[in-house]
């Protein structure tokens, strides 16, 4: 992931952004050299349906790293043709890794964090809920669940598209804000049904 974001802000690559829905790193950072991101639901087989289908775009990824390049490239996810154009960039640079990625913002985030729910049909409900409630008081989007945006960070809440579980993450400029994002959203989530953290979430 670090080294396609220093191909993408080194080349300046101009196109649209396509992105999964739980991944605002790339997002973010691509704002501010001037890309236009695309959200979409998660998953790598909604990005790849989508690339297949005739999208025009650059680059592209999804959380689980996978990351496409179609500039000067086929278009398809290769680890290892990724690992190359980090080799191609640090060889027309006389700066090192450590100073390109010096210029990358920092944000704090959570890992996804899995909820079970009684079954599917709370699963919904909750989700459904939880939607209403945070579009009526918060600036949202709503591509595969809620994602409640602030200034400086964001929510998201979803519901499994396998399992009776809803789904968060969290993420924001320092830990502690990130802290009371992701504490606003639980608090009001275990108001509405009940939620059982996973362990290891």
């Amino acid at each position: 992931m670090l080294s396609s974001l220093l191909i993408i802000l080194r080349e300046g690559l101009e196109a649209a952004l396509i992105i999964g829905i739980i991944l605002a790193y790339l997002s973010r950072t691509g704002n501010r050299q001037g890309f236009k991101p695309v959200w979409l639901g998660t998953g790598l087989a909604v990005v790849v349906s989508l690339l297949v289908g005739g999208i025009i775009y650059l680059v592209a990824g999804e959380m689980s790293g996978h990351i496409f390049f179609a500039d000067d490239f086929f278009g398809f996810d290769d680890a290892l043709y990724v690992a190359a154009r980090l080799v191609q960039l640090l060889s027309r640079t006389d700066k090192t890794l450590s100073e390109l990625q010096a210029v990358l913002p920092i944000y704090y985030s959570t890992p996804e964090m899995r909820m079970a729910c009684e079954s599917d049909e709370e699963k919904f409900r909750i989700a459904k809920e939880a939607e209403e409630f945070f579009i009526a008081n918060y600036d949202c989007s709503t591509v595969d669940g809620v994602r409640i945006k602030f200034g400086d960070g964001w929510g998201l809440v979803r519901s499994s598209n396998t399992q009776p579980v809803i789904v968060c993450r969290f993420e924001a400029n320092t830990q502690e804000r990130m802290e009371e994002i992701k504490d606003l959203v639980l608090s009001k989530l275990l108001t509405i049904g009940k939620l059982e953290i996973e362990v290891g979430h």
